[in-house]
């Protein structure tokens, strides 16, 4: 059974309990690293640092973070070695960032994500698998560089 952590600030609360409750009735296992009272006085960059930390641990997982725009949550992310994240723009998107820059962590906006569509990019993320041709694997090398 895959691993899911996921996290959200004040502005993501709603949509990440939401997809909590959608991806385990999918038969995930999801671990909630916050924002579990929705204070307005959180700071973003502790719930992604949280995801990241958790998904470093356990390759195999999966992680997903949510703030008002999804990029402060995914830059953070980004700042931990082998964490790959990118915000949720389309499926299109997201089926090629997995597949070709074998992204790890999902970032979604609350501002411009509603459940349903929120619901769509998860399947999207979870489906998508990352592709074995040499070129991308030798990109993903170089950016994990870092």
């Amino acid at each position: 059974m895959k691993k899911i952590f996921i996290a959200a600030d004040h502005r993501g609360y709603g949509l990440k309990d939401h997809l909590k409750h959608y991806l385990s009735e999918k038969g995930y296992f999801v671990t909630d690293c916050g924002n579990t009272n929705n204070d307005p006085q959180d700071d973003y960059p502790d719930f992604a640092h949280k995801v990241a930390e958790e998904v470093q641990k356990d390759k195999d997982s999966l992680g997903v973070v949510i703030c008002g725009t999804g990029i402060g949550v995914s830059i953070t992310a980004n700042k931990h070695r082998g964490i790959r994240s990118a915000v949720a723009h389309s499926k299109e998107e997201i089926a090629s960032a997995r597949e070709h820059n074998m992204i790890n962590v999902l970032a979604i906006s609350a501002n411009n994500t509603d459940s349903k569509k929120a619901e769509e990019f998860m399947d999207t993320f979870l489906d998508s698998g990352r592709s074995d041709d040499e070129r991308h694997m030798r990109r993903v090398q170089k950016i994990d560089l870092a």
